[in-house]
């Protein structure tokens, strides 16, 4: 270094010695570790006395320094050595195993060598698959992990997506990955360790505290692109009250960077009042981990006089004690208790096409999240009931393959094709495996239940399994299609004979309004071909004339009970809306079936379709006696996008300036007009696609459906279904995982103002204001999509 030093000239020199004054910590250092007596004596060898002079200079800077080194050896720079490992994104899941093993093995490795290093690592799944595949190495983790330099930082399955799984699937990421690091590596995992995920729930606190988890960690709101967010150490607070200490960690993937080390512990003391600070070095993404380099550099600097100690420890030992605020300790300076709270969503200002990317995994998640809510709930009954075998290591097998996929570039989208074609795979291996469990569930508690005495002969028994939490009957009987045993006329009948109203739907279709069913419960149809009506019946085939005497349905039945066995039944479906309940209206009102091929009606709504368009013109409420709409509805917008640097993750802040040309109508077709149910298509071209979409009521129900298929053709163009309503909100109202949140849709704080595109599970809704006499407002729901935007006056998906 002295002989480097000869090249520059005096007045370089006296630059170098002022960058040294204001303790530029790179610098510093190097003044430190000179060897000046060497290069003094190289300069006078060669005659170069003026440049011995400023080397003497930096010495005696230094030695006036040194009484400043007590101060630095104050601070106190904690490291644990990581490495960030995705899933899956720019490769195959096959490639992470390999990276997992390549990564543990170089850590493993490192500590043989470097005693003192400490490593952490999250995910349960990938400690789960070394387990499997690699024993040798899954014993030597454990080995590390008893002797304290290993570092489990778990919570969830993996680190998933926290906005776009329902709340019964973060519970099963925390239910699953707790248990397993406890089981099978020993480990009360007390940290939730999601760095990476785009963004987190309101409700994430209580679902944390519930499993045991007592500190949060992320650094993802380091990302955002409208604010900084205001709090590196804070307590999160759900809607119902818990909290959890909280931690906006330093940037992983990081190297041992005096610099970028020196600059995050000032900013982390300036914020908190601690002295002591956390550093991640290590390669990530797609593994990696700390390397020979970063801790030879850390080693250096820990020997040197100007820069803060540094000691290798853990994540969870680190959060205990600067989370400790009741009295100040060596390393903290007295400061206001208790920390900051924090009390709405962690909404990250960016990835926000993550909603919305990648359509086909949004789809298949929602599926796979009912069907083994249903799958489990039928099959716990199945056991109590008849005493069938109960499959729980199938349904934790399914949940884990669901869980996976829900990691952070999988299921919000943005990741490379091979990976979508593997998470294929994956889910058509749960709808083929929940499937089987929900329909041997049904199928033996069906076979348990003892029939009545047919209406005719060849009357064909159909059980309906309700898994809603609440009754269906009255004003909420299901219309349901029902698939019917061969081709022909067919009538419904309940368990008194009486007729039920139906409606054909196609040759092996009837829609049946069915009778009363209890909720998590079952009720009975007698399916009787037409031509075996009984003599003398005077009940129309539509059954609304008829008498209405539904009976009580049957209790679920004991081990035993039944004679007969059913031979078909049908389920109403929870909780997917369009599979559930089928609406709240008065059972006795029939639909209107009558009208113009663009209007349809029934006893709560009169809707009207722009036979221009395909639009919806008028949405008319007849139990407010309003118009629900102020402009064209569910009018498709597209919109030219680019993605704002990485398209699967980003929408253009300016998406809206890009509006391309509306759709063009090709078709209006009334395909459905009865007593049950009235349906339209509306096929329209949006540029190279087409897309094909079914309004329809049903009679009794305040609800508009509208069923859409489209074979999207279009790259780089984002498609929004918008609503403009006759009313004037305040705020958005969402459904979050296992909760709600309110937003403002006039935002008023840039922070406010960035959350511009909002995510939502099954349903958004826009309300006036309570204070109004008469408050009303329109929800929008949905069986698979996830993007939102929303004014006072529109509601957009």
């Amino acid at each position: 270094m002295g002989r480097y030093l000869q090249r520059f000239g005096p007045d370089q020199l006296d630059t170098f010695a002022a960058a040294l004054a204001e303790l530029d910590l790179a610098v510093l250092d190097l003044a430190w570790d000179l060897d000046l007596d060497a290069g003094k004596a190289a300069a006078a060898e060669q005659g170069q006395i003026a440049h011995a002079a400023p080397m003497a200079q930096l010495e005696r800077l230094r030695d006036r320094l040194l009484p400043f080194s007590s101060l630095l050896k104050q601070r106190r720079i904690d490291l644990l050595g990581h490495a960030h490992l995705d899933m899956a994104w720019l490769w195959p899941v096959a490639e992470t195993w390999a990276a997992a093993e390549r990564t543990f093995e170089s850590a493993l490795a490192l500590q043989a060598e470097f005693p003192a290093l400490t490593f952490g690592h999250s995910s349960p799944a990938l400690y789960a698959w070394i387990q499997e595949h690699r024993p040798e190495l899954f014993a030597r983790i454990k080995a590390a992990i008893a002797q304290g330099r290993w570092e489990v930082i778990a919570g969830p399955w993996i680190e998933p997506d926290c906005i776009l799984p329902s709340g019964e699937s973060l519970v099963r990421q925390l239910l699953y990955g707790q248990r397993y690091v406890q089981q099978e590596l020993g480990v009360d995992n007390r940290v939730a360790w999601l760095p990476d995920s785009f963004g987190f729930c309101n409700q994430l606190p209580q679902i944390l505290k519930q499993a045991g988890v007592d500190y949060f960690v992320t650094e993802k709101l380091l990302w955002n692109d409208t604010t900084e967010f205001p709090h590196p150490l804070f307590s999160w607070r759900s809607p119902d009250g818990t909290e959890i200490t909280s931690y906006m960690s330093a940037r992983i993937g990081t190297q041992i960077d005096a610099v970028q080390m020196a600059e995050y512990g000032c900013a982390w003391e300036a914020a908190t009042g601690e002295k002591r600070s956390l550093w991640l070095p290590g390669v990530g993404d797609h593994g990696g981990g700390p390397t020979r380099e970063m801790l030879e550099t850390a080693a250096r600097w820990q020997e040197s006089p100007f820069f803060p100690r540094m000691e290798f420890t853990t994540v969870q030992g680190y959060l205990d004690e600067v989370s400790d605020r009741s009295s100040p300790t060596p390393n903290s300076a007295p400061i206001p208790t208790p920390i900051p709270t924090w009390d709405r969503d962690l909404y990250l200002e960016y990835h926000r096409g993550c909603y919305t990317s990648h359509a086909d995994q949004k789809r298949h998640n929602r599926q796979s999240e009912a069907l083994l809510y249903e799958a489990e709930l039928w099959s716990s009954l199945a056991t109590l009931a008849t005493a069938a075998p109960y499959p729980k290591a199938e349904i934790e097998a399914l949940w884990k393959t669901v869980l996976f996929n829900q990691f952070h570039d999988i299921l919000p989208g943005s990741s490379i094709p091979e990976v979508f074609a593997d998470a294929n795979r994956d889910w058509d291996a749960v709808f083929q495996g929940g499937d089987r469990l929900r329909e041997a569930a049904l199928g033996a508690i069906a076979q348990a239940i003892a029939l009545p005495t047919p209406p005719q002969p060849d009357a064909v028994p159909l059980v309906i399994f309700n898994s809603l939490n609440w009754g269906l009957g009255g004003r909420r009987s299901p219309i349901l299609p029902i698939d019917l045993p061969e081709a022909g006329d067919w009538q419904a009948r309940d368990t008194n004979g009486q007729l039920l109203p139906s409606q054909p739907r196609s040759d092996h279709q009837l829609l049946v309004q069915a009778p009363s069913i209890p909720g998590v419960g079952y009720g009975l149809v007698w399916l009787c071909p037409v031509s075996a009506q009984a003599p003398g019946e005077s009940v129309s085939q539509d059954g609304l004339d008829s008498p209405k005497s539904p009976s009580p349905p049957a209790p679920l039945p004991t081990v035993g009970e039944g004679s007969n066995s059913p031979k078909a039944r049908a389920e109403v479906r929870s909780p997917v809306f369009p599979r559930g309940s089928k609406g709240l209206g008065d059972e006795g009102a029939a639909f209107q079936a009558e009208l113009p091929t663009y209007q349809l009606e029934n006893d709560h709504l009169h809707v009207t379709l722009d036979p221009q368009t395909g639009d919806l013109a008028q949405v008319f409420s007849k139990s407010l006696n309003r118009d629900l709409l102020s402009g064209p509805g569910n009018q498709l917008q597209a919109f030219r996008d680019q993605g704002q640097y990485w398209d699967a993750w980003n929408i253009d802040p300016d998406y809206a300036q890009h509006r391309l040309p509306d759709s063009d109508l090709i078709s209006i077709e009334a395909i459905a007009q009865g007593p049950l149910e009235g349906r339209l298509r509306v096929v329209r071209r949006i540029s190279q696609s087409i897309c094909r979409q079914d309004y329809s009521l049903q009679r009794g129900s305040p609800l508009l459906r509208i069923e859409t298929e489209i074979d999207w053709q279009e790259d780089h163009v984002l498609l929004k279904a918008a609503f403009p309503l006759a009313l004037e909100a305040d705020e958005l109202i969402t459904e979050v995982p296992h909760g709600i949140i309110s937003r403002p849709t006039r935002p008023q704080t840039e922070a406010e103002k960035a959350q511009w595109e909002v995510p939502a599970l099954r349903w958004a809704a826009l309300n006036t204001p309570g204070t109004e006499p008469n408050p009303w407002g329109v929800s929008l729901l949905n069986d698979c999509k996830y993007g939102y935007d929303a004014g006072p006056s529109q509601l957009r998906l």
